[in-house]
């Protein structure tokens, strides 16, 4: 069984690696990990760039589930992540949900004049 210590020690590292990335690439890079088992799956994906983002907000009009597997297609580290994250559908699906939230917009503040 995984303790709540080994969950936060696997976080830093995760993060710690991230960061690492993020420096090599020059692009954010965000962690993601999973249990399975009383192991840890990890992998790391990238900040996708304006255009990849646009791309997704089109077609998650449409659907937004197939929106999140092109998106996850594209910005997952395949060589520094855990080859289950593609495989396992539990594992996808959950990636495919944090991979959804890499794209955020802002929000006016200003209400209509009535």
């Amino acid at each position: 069984m995984i303790t709540q210590e080994q969950i936060t020690q696997k976080e830093n590292e995760v993060h710690l690696k991230a960061e690492e990335l993020s420096k090599q690439s020059g692009v954010k890079v965000h962690g993601i990990c999973f249990v399975e088992d009383d192991e840890f799956i990890t992998g790391f994906m990238r900040e996708p760039d304006r255009m990849v983002k646009t791309k997704y907000l089109d077609k998650a009009v449409v659907s937004l589930a197939s929106a999140a597997g092109e998106l996850l297609e594209v910005c997952l580290l395949r060589e520094h992540s855990d080859s289950r994250i593609l495989t396992n559908d539990n594992h996808y699906f959950g990636a495919c949900a944090i991979v959804n939230t890499l794209v955020q917009a802002s929000q006016n503040v200003i209400g209509k004049k009535k």
